[in-house]
């Protein structure tokens, strides 16, 4: 999908959507999460009043308590028999959210909204719609339980649209977007923030989950106390899972130091105050004695929870400054997201001595974020990472013009300062020459070792060329001995043949010369012992014809 853009003249049908398929897809995400939310509501109260004894199982009775209980989980106040209702459970507020969001993105995937009003079409109809039913349905209410139809409106109105906003966001690919354009150390600090809050309300689970198993007799007793038939005991034990995420809640405020209060009762590791509380199994973890002081050991956890946001993003920039942002944005995260939930947690509780369930939001998010942020910057600064330090220019003549200006007046100081200010400059003007210096006497060295390795790498192709001309030389007499021996005859007698032309034409040019010398005279003719012959004195011929005959027979 392209990023939203603003539509000057309205609400333009994007290619290939038409005004039935927009109609469709708006009634689709408007209604869906209606019915769902108050067929399961209209459910949970079948179940009840049909295997409770002597309750009224009409269909009018249990879509009349339906609504109260659709009412709850957009967290409308209620009024029983008068009596103000505002702690409600969280549990059926988050699927309410999982619904919304769920149709936003359906609807966004049929109709692919383009602009900024296609968008909003889009949102501004599920939220409209839920405004309209929680309003219909507080003013069809009746006793015991009501609502104002005001507050239903503007609830019901204002969570639907908050939960189609981020169901439309993720699909349209808005949430990417603003965080391509965040600055990378907000983005990091609001992970770290998710990453925090998940941790602690983990440990605050496991706090409620050893609390109820070191509890479970009096659990046990409750049960049977109040619900003595499958009925009320389905209802009972919906009631504490719905209410669950609430018990978290208050088990975070008491990890974090502030606690919570139901009525008169107050709860903290720093002074608690027992007393009666509703007859609900979940209460039965609840302490029922004084604080004693190992209790203070409880602050350790949250304690843990920075110490592990800490190490977390104890390497996640090399400057100290950034990792202390990061894990300082993420504190505030966690400390805002607490307020957030301590307010959702609270309120009245009828008008006895149970009223009201009072979290100190405020005090709540400034303990978490002291708790987390303190270990979380500690770890962050000291176990990270440090940028590797600048060498310092030399100072010793600085510090000599020190103390000669301490032993001298003023002016002498000053010049003395300035000297050793100026030295200190050239100094480090001179570093730079030598450092730049160096380093072009490095890229050079760099280009004569390409250079060798480049003849180097010559040589051996060379070598290889050579080794494959010996090799085809080799091949070439393999092939000349493989001949057969008539072959080689034949060449034999084909070389004689010039040879033997060679010999005679040697003779001729032999007799030649012989026969062209002066004729000897009659002293030389005297001196020659005419019983030898001279060495000159043998025909050519007969030289030529040994010399053949040797060659035949060799």
């Amino acid at each position: 999908m392209t990023a939203l853009e603003p539509l000057p003249h309205g609400v333009a049908e994007p290619a290939g959507v038409s005004r039935a398929a927009w109609a469709r897809a708006l009634a689709a995400a408007a209604l869906g999460p209606l019915f769902a939310g108050y067929t399961a509501a209209a459910t949970v109260v079948a179940v009840i009043v049909s295997t409770a004894p002597g309750a009224d199982a009409s269909s009018g009775a249990v879509l009349r308590g339906a609504g109260p209980i659709w009412l709850a989980a957009h967290q409308i106040p209620l009024l029983v028999r008068g009596a103000p209702l505002g702690v409600l459970p969280l549990l059926p507020t988050v699927l309410v959210l999982f619904l919304v969001m769920r149709a936003a993105m359906v609807a966004t995937d049929r109709v692919r909204p383009h602009t900024w009003e296609q968008a909003a079409l889009v949102v501004g109809t599920i939220g409209g719609a839920h405004a309209v039913f929680g309003a219909v349905l507080a003013g069809i209410s009746t006793e015991p339980v009501t609502a104002e139809a005001p507050e239903a409106f503007f609830g019901c109105g204002l969570l639907a649209t908050v939960a189609a906003a981020i169901g439309l966001s993720r699909r349209a690919g808005l949430l990417k977007i603003l965080a391509e354009r965040l600055d990378s150390t907000v983005l990091r600090g609001l992970r770290a923030g998710a990453l925090g809050l998940a941790a602690l309300l983990t440990v605050s689970t496991a706090a409620v989950a050893v609390g109820l198993l070191f509890s479970f007799g009096t659990a046990r007793t409750i049960f049977a106390e109040m619900a003595p038939d499958a009925g009320s005991a389905f209802g009972l034990w919906m009631l504490s899972m719905s209410y669950l995420p609430n018990g978290i809640v208050a088990a975070l405020a008491f990890l974090v130091g502030p606690g919570f209060g139901i009525g008169k009762v107050t709860i903290s590791p720093l002074a608690t105050l027992p007393g009666p509380v509703p007859a609900v199994p979940l209460l039965a973890a609840l302490p029922t004695q004084e604080s004693a002081r190992w209790w203070l050991l409880i602050l350790m956890l949250p304690l843990a929870v920075g110490a592990f946001l800490g190490w977390a993003y104890r390497q996640c920039d090399e400057d100290p400054m950034i990792r202390v942002q990061v894990v300082a944005i993420g504190a505030g995260v966690v400390a805002a997201s607490c307020f957030l939930l301590a307010m959702l947690t609270g309120g009245r509780l009828g008008s006895g001595q149970f009223d009201p369930v009072g979290l100190r939001s405020g005090l709540v998010a400034v303990a978490a974020f002291v708790w987390v942020s303190v270990p979380a910057i500690s770890i962050a600064w000291f176990f990270g990472p440090r940028p590797s330090r600048a060498d310092k220019p030399p100072d010793g003549e600085a510090a000599e013009g020190d103390e000669t200006g301490e032993a001298g007046d003023a002016a002498d100081a000053e010049t003395a300062a300035g000297e050793a200010t100026g030295e200190g400059d050239t100094e480090k003007a001179d570093g730079d020459a030598g450092a730049e210096a160096e380093a072009v006497a490095a890229e050079e060295e760099a280009s004569l070792e390409e250079v060798d390795a480049d003849d180097a790498e010559m040589a051996g192709l060379l070598d290889e060329l050579e080794d494959a001309e010996e090799a085809v030389s080799t091949l070439d007499a393999a092939d000349r001995s493989s001949a057969s021996p008539r072959d080689e005859v034949s060449d034999v007698a084909d070389q004689d043949e010039p040879a033997v032309a060679g010999d005679t034409d040697r003779g001729e040019s032999m007799v030649t010369e012989e026969s062209g010398r002066d004729e000897p005279t009659a002293v030389e003719v005297a001196g020659t012992d005419p019983g030898q012959p001279g060495a000159g004195d043998q025909p050519p011929s007969e030289s030529a014809g040994e010399g053949t005959d040797q060659h035949r027979e060799r």
